[in-house]
């Protein structure tokens, strides 16, 4: 997950002020990112946040939402989004689901060939995670930041939505 440092500045109007929080966070589907939001909200306290980039859609992003605990939210879907949901019905290295090719174009090493058919959801565990010692040794730390800002879902009503 990218983070960009998140700035606090104050909007002066008259005899009021307002806070702001507002960060192209890159990704808002891990963990990380809500813990790091509420410390900026702690430390902050500001009136409006608006996330930028957020690469979720749909149920996570409703819940995301509903964890950051601000009233009044107004949330508006990703046009063109792509991305998986439960991650069954896409191929991780070749079909484009992350950044704007397909992994196994972006590998540092050769994949192996009993790899190549291996879906989404082949290197999830609904437990842990991403199986990340399965595939991280095969790609850019860029491409794997990308990969750490998504979390699979056991929702079968969302489908995989890539290109």
């Amino acid at each position: 997950m990218q983070q960009n440092v998140a700035e606090e500045r104050g909007v002066q109007g008259g005899d009021n002020s307002m806070k702001l929080l507002i960060w192209n966070i890159c990704g808002a589907g891990s963990n990380n990112f809500l813990n790091s939001i509420k410390e900026h909200i702690q430390m902050h306290k500001p009136q409006i946040i608006t996330l930028l980039e957020t690469l979720v859609n749909g149920p996570t992003a409703d819940e995301i939402c509903r964890k950051i605990g601000y009233q009044g939210v107004f949330r508006e879907e990703a046009c063109g989004h792509q991305g998986v949901a439960n991650g069954k019905n896409t191929m991780f290295w070749s079909q484009v689901w992350v950044g704007s090719q397909p992994s196994k174009e972006l590998a540092l090493q050769p994949i192996p060939p009993n790899e190549h058919s291996t879906k989404v959801a082949g290197y999830w565990d609904q437990d842990r995670g991403w199986k990340w010692e399965e595939f991280s040794g095969y790609l850019p730390s860029t491409t794997l930041k990308e990969i750490a800002s998504f979390e699979l879902t056991q929702d079968t009503k969302n489908k995989d939505n890539v290109f």
